[in-house]
């Protein structure tokens, strides 16, 4: 057995260990399979209420420049609750940017360091060309 064939075993069985022996405190279900659900289940009611939001500084508008006289507490929300309410969701969707951006980051890390453990394991599917030389040298011929 050559020194190459003694790193890869012992690469492969700290690996095998380690996913036997991981502990998470975070255990996935099947929110992570139905994310993308969740997320119209989530947004789309929310592009709804804003959307009516909207309509309502609309119809200030319309009243507004059409001369009539309406009373004020027809209406659901002034135009200063719907500028918090806006202004609230906001803050909510930029946190919620911020929340993803944090996944996204840690999908590429974990995807580029599983890319180049592959080819250091000589993975004969990942035949990346652009991969860096170094990891070349480790590819099974």
């Amino acid at each position: 057995m050559n020194d190459l064939s003694k790193l890869k075993a012992l690469a492969s069985q700290s690996l095998k260990q380690q996913s036997t022996q991981s502990n998470k405190k975070i255990v996935a279900g099947r929110a992570q399979s139905n994310l993308r659900e969740q997320f119209k289940k989530t947004f789309l009611p929310l592009l709804i209420d804003i959307s009516e939001l909207r309509l309502m500084l609309e119809n200030y508008k319309l009243q507004k420049t059409s001369g009539r006289i309406f009373k004020m507490e027809q209406m659901d929300k002034s135009p200063q609750q719907i500028l918090e309410k806006l202004e609230d969701l906001q803050d909510d969707i930029e946190e919620t940017r911020r929340w993803c951006a944090g996944v996204i980051s840690q999908i590429e890390r974990g995807i580029d360091e599983t890319k180049e453990l592959l080819a250091f394991l000589g993975d004969p599917e990942d035949n990346n060309e652009d991969a860096p030389r170094w990891k070349n040298l480790f590819k099974k011929k």
